[in-house]
This record gives C-alpha cells, sequence and structure tokens, in this order.
C-alpha cells in the first residue's frame, strides 16, 4: 500500500485526489489547502483527511502530489524530498531553472 497526500486541492488538485482515491493499493492519507471549506469538501468527497498544514503529513505518506501555486513548488517539494518523501510536482516544476535543477539533485 502507497500512501499518498495532495498538498493543494483546487481545481487540478482535487482532480489528484479523486484519482488517487481510485486506484488500488493506494491510501489517500490526506489533503492540505489553505481554503478550510475546500479541504473539507475534497476531503468528504474522497474519504480522507483535511490538514491545516503540509508539515503534518511528513511522516504520513510515501508521496505527495504538489499543486500549489508555481511560486511555492520549490519550498514545499524540497520539503518532502529533504524527507525522503517522493514528489509529483504539477508543471511548471518551479519558476526558475536553477531551483528545478536544485529539485532535481536532492531527489
Amino acid at each position: 500500500m502507497v500512501r499518498i497526500g495532495v498538498i493543494g486541492v483546487g481545481h487540478i488538485g482535487a482532480h489528484h485526489a479523486r484519482i488517487y482515491s481510485q486506484i488500488p493499493d493506494v491510501e489517500l492519507v490526506g489533503v492540505v489547502d489553505i481554503d478550510q471549506k475546500r479541504k473539507e469538501k475534497v476531503a468528504r468527497e474522497y474519504n480522507t483527511t483535511p490538514y491545516a498544514s503540509y508539515g503534518e503529513i511528513f511522516n504520513k505518506v510515501d508521496a505527495v502530489s504538489v499543486v500549489v501555486p508555481t511560486d511555492l513548488h520549490y519550498p514545499v517539494a524540497k520539503d518532502f524530498l529533504e524527507r525522503g518523501v517522493h514528489c509529483l510536482v504539477e508543471k511548471p516544476i518551479t519558476p526558475t531553472l536553477e531551483e528545478a535543477g536544485d529539485l532535481l539533485s536532492i531527489a
């Protein structure tokens, strides 16, 4: 069983949550978003837990989808990668090539 979280559940992030909830041998551990109502709605729809901050799921997941605004991709993905958590980062991976290269070297 692979434990996955979704960081950012706007339009695209909600699709990530939906798809993960349908994959056998995947546990959708939780969703994180700054919008309380949105994360609670998505969590209810896909039978998972809403979290206030992504730091709350560091030790609960094997992988995450990073679906936050592009300027936050780098710090969020870096925090997870440095803890050994696999990341699927929505496009574009980062605003700069330097940040993208840094994430690749950490991964």
